[in-house]
């Protein structure tokens, strides 16, 4: 049984491959080291993968492997916060701001509307005035 963290252990496990390696194989390396019942294994697997995600050091790819960010380029690590993608819409990422200023639009027009009946707060700031002289 390993005195390391199931990250760590999944950390050195990855290490010796170039290129991404499937989750499941990951976990079975963590279970097999720290010598874990199926039981402690189906209680263990989500705060695993949690911790994963988590972890800077690995990068997810989108069919479930992993590989270590310093295995990957820049550019590799990155791509996929730069890419533009239509929504379940279809919309692009232009519908989705020209959507965004209509909605503030409209929230600026409520707003103005509410500014226009400041009566009520006037008044209550008057019947606390009178009551303290």
């Amino acid at each position: 049984m390993s005195q390391k963290s199931m990250v760590d252990i999944a950390y050195d496990y990855a290490k010796q491959f170039d290129e991404p390696v499937p989750f499941k194989d990951i976990w079975e390396v963590v279970v097999n080291e720290l010598g874990l019942s199926e039981e402690e294994a189906k209680a263990k697997i989500s705060i695993f993968y949690t911790n994963l995600s988590l972890d800077c050091r690995f990068h997810s790819k989108p069919d479930n492997t992993w590989i270590l960010r310093s295995k990957l380029s820049f550019d590799d690590a990155t791509a996929d916060i730069f890419l533009v993608k239509e929504d379940l819409d279809g919309d692009t990422d232009e519908d989705y701001e020209e959507d965004e200023e209509e909605e503030e639009e409209s929230e600026d027009e409520e707003i103005e509307s509410e500014d226009d009946d400041d009566t009520l707060n006037s008044n209550m700031y008057n019947a606390e005035d009178d009551e303290e002289e």
